[in-house]
């Protein structure tokens, strides 16, 4: 009897130190917690906002060559196309800055103007080229302006969808080099890009400057009133 006694006191025992040997310490389980893995892919807004920029610029080009309303085709996409600069605008250096709300509305603003100069020189020249087709509206409906305004106008749209598409990819560098701030290496890289992106949109911006002044010359003193 004591024997079986004994031997049932050991099987506890023995029950006892082998579970807890299996079972891992506080300790142990909360070192091997691991962080959340930042999520490196940017956010769908960003996506549809570059999509539909280019696609208003698109829209205007092909409603420009088939429609006979062509103001009417320019202020529509070139307005669609300002819109979504806005909102890329707003909504990449919104995530750009969550994390610096200390800085207050005026320093989120000069961090804007200081890494977004391309964006806003884009969607100033793409206005200007609004107000100017909403002045001569009558006329260019009318084909009551010269063909060089066409051919300049079709220029014009070119070199803004190319700096368009640049300023995008400028962009997608900044928020890329900003969200890899510890690879020194992937940093440097992509903000050596986006410098090198910042000089050719700077470059097609007087470009459309110039081209701009041409089509201002071009509707006011070689169209008609009727």
């Amino acid at each position: 009897m004591k024997l079986k006694n004994k031997t049932h006191k050991m099987i506890i025992q023995k029950g006892g130190q082998d579970i807890t040997q299996s079972l891992p310490s506080v300790e142990s389980v909360s070192n091997k917690k691991e962080l959340p893995v930042p999520i490196k892919r940017l956010p769908y807004d960003i996506k549809i906002f570059s999509f539909l920029c280019i696609m208003g610029i698109v829209v205007k080009i092909i409603f420009g060559q088939t429609s006979s309303d062509y103001a009417k085709a320019t202020v529509w996409g070139y307005g669609f196309s300002i819109l979504a600069l806005i909102g890329l605008l707003v909504s990449s250096f919104g995530i750009f800055n969550k994390d610096q709300t200390s800085s207050g509305v005026m320093g989120f603003l000069k961090k804007i103007f200081k890494n977004a100069l391309p964006i806003i020189l884009s969607i100033v020249i793409i206005a200007l080229i609004i107000v100017q087709n909403v002045s001569f509206y009558k006329q260019i409906n009318s084909g009551r302006v010269a063909d060089e305004y066409y051919q300049f106008s079709g220029v014009s749209s070119f070199l803004i969808l190319v700096q368009t598409v640049l300023v995008i990819n400028y962009l997608m560098d900044i928020l890329s080099g900003q969200r890899n701030k510890d690879d020194v290496e992937k940093n440097g890289v992509m903000t050596a890009l986006a410098s090198e992106m910042n000089s050719i949109i700077l470059i097609l911006s007087v470009m459309n400057v110039g081209i701009i002044g041409v089509l201002q010359v071009v509707l006011k003193y070689f169209s008609t009133d009727g």
